[in-house]
């Protein structure tokens, strides 16, 4: 049996209403799933922003435990894996610790599902809150071939296009050990094992190149300021067209999706932890394996 996925978010809303945001079909559809039901005996969910794209006949997911305010456990089977599905919701302070725990099934990976809830966390977080939670994938569009991916974020270009160079910065999201040289030319490395990238265009708040030595593709962000406002662009480019680009479309849409939390709101934004084994401190920001202490639940 695989090891459970677990992974907390804290936030600022109480438990009553981060449950209200897990148990309303009109709330779920706008932050999770394309379409919803839940009845007091299933909690259902299908659409184009789900595992395999379920239609309502193969969405349904039998609820086994619901705790109004304190836990939600649910089935879910992603095509012929069966997984159980729990939120534990813990008042902290006039806030909640969402934790979600997904396990079971033998030939289930946590790696299949981790960027989706990263991604799905951070979009309850932000319903809850009163945020805009309009970041999801689209498992109808062939993830093949070059990844381009566009946010708005409620933040001047002044503002995001730090998140995207200074190394403190980059700890938050990406970077478990970061480095730059912010000029065309210099290294931009991750701290990930992996060869540094190097800078091909720098032009502060309007957009950064960089290229991967391993890889052989190039990343490219853009930013376009409007009203106060950034349509931040990630392309990366350089796949065969046939590639299979599945985690790294998921992948980036959850940056992205952290990036605009930092943007937005600055020093009181939080990265969602997960307990992850020594071995993997280097994939992860740096923010997420210095904050393990504060795992609630074990």
């Amino acid at each position: 049996m695989s090891d459970a996925l677990q992974i907390q978010v804290k936030v600022a809303a109480t438990p009553e209403k981060v449950y209200q945001a897990l148990m309303d079909a009109a709330a779920l559809r706008a932050w999770f799933a394309e379409d919803a039901e839940v009845t007091p005996t299933h909690y259902n969910f299908w659409g184009r922003y789900t595992h395999s794209t379920p239609d309502r006949a193969n969405g349904q997911h039998p609820i086994l435990v619901n705790e109004p305010n304190k836990r939600l456990q649910y089935r879910w089977q992603i095509n012929d894996l069966e997984t159980t599905v729990q939120f534990d919701l813990l008042e902290r302070d006039g806030q909640t610790l969402v934790v979600m725990t997904q396990s079971d099934g033998e030939k289930w990976s946590p790696w299949l599902t981790e960027d989706f809830w990263f991604l799905s966390l951070e979009n309850l977080r932000r319903y809850a809150e009163g945020k805009r939670s309009d970041m999801r994938v689209d498992y109808t569009v062939s993830p093949t071939g070059d990844a381009h991916i566009e946010i708005e974020i409620d933040a001047p270009p002044s503002d995001v296009f730090p998140i995207l160079i200074k190394p403190e910065q980059l700890r938050r999201w990406i970077a478990s050990n970061p480095s730059v040289e912010p000029v065309v030319g210099g290294a931009y490395d991750f701290g990930w094992g992996t060869s540094p990238m190097k800078i091909l265009e720098l032009k502060e708040n309007e957009r950064l190149v960089v290229s991967d030595p391993d890889t052989n593709t190039v990343a490219t962000w853009t930013l376009e300021g409007a009203g106060g406002k950034t349509r931040l662009t990630l392309v990366h480019s350089g796949f065969a067209p046939d590639y299979d680009n599945t985690g790294l479309k998921h992948g980036w849409r959850n940056f992205l999706n952290w990036i605009r939390g930092i943007a937005e709101e600055g020093s009181a934004w939080e990265s969602p932890i997960k307990q992850i084994k020594e071995d993997l401190y280097p994939m992860y920001p740096a923010t997420i394996r210095q904050r393990q202490a504060e795992l609630a639940l074990k």
